[in-house]
């Protein structure tokens, strides 16, 4: 039985709400194909991206979108559960056209509730800031999301190399560790 076929028979039998096509968007412009195929077959409600944090354009996702006629509802930027977040048609053009996205910087820093920059600029200007601080910080970053992912916000940041964030992230996390074996004298 071929995959078409098997799938129309489970969808038969489903009757499913909504049949959401997941596009790996690293697959280029067969993408189109295989969302023309899918859709033929058994219909498309809605989209789901992965992999836009591979430094992928997308060109072949959009040209998905087009053959299914079907909104984009989510987009994956990572490995884990919490790395899917809602589309945003706005800040994925800023991504395809290389531009960042500060604005949702922005957002991801005040939903982290992260406040204690202007605190901590007050510790440097004065020369007293303490391995403490630093490591608050670095714990901030982290709350942020992958380097990776940070990166592809900042404008001008987001064509660096994978590696180069997977190197600073693990860096990170090396700084945390030795931090926390260390003795807290006050």
């Amino acid at each position: 039985m071929s995959l078409f076929r098997e799938m129309s028979c489970l969808y038969e039998t489903i009757k499913p709400n909504e049949t959401i096509f997941v596009l790996d968007s690293s697959i280029g412009q067969v993408a189109y194909d295989h969302a023309k195929a899918f859709n033929t077959s058994i219909g498309v409600g809605s989209v789901i991206l992965t992999k836009l944090d591979s430094g992928v354009k997308a060109g072949g996702a959009i040209s998905a979108i087009a053959a299914t006629g079907s909104p984009i509802t989510f987009i994956g930027t990572g490995e884990h559960m919490d790395d899917l977040e809602p589309f945003n048609p706005e800040s994925f053009i800023k991504q395809i056209l290389g531009q960042g996205n500060v604005r949702e910087l922005v957002k991801k820093i005040n939903q982290e509730n992260i406040q204690d920059s202007q605190e901590i600029l007050i510790k440097m200007q004065s020369g007293r800031l303490c391995l403490r601080d630093l490591q608050n910080q670095f714990k901030n970053v982290l709350k942020l999301g992958s380097v990776n992912s940070i990166m592809k916000l900042i404008p001008g940041l987001n064509d660096l190399d994978k590696n180069s964030g997977d190197e600073s992230q693990k860096r990170i996390k090396r700084f945390l560790t030795l931090m926390d074996s260390m003795t807290n004298n006050g």
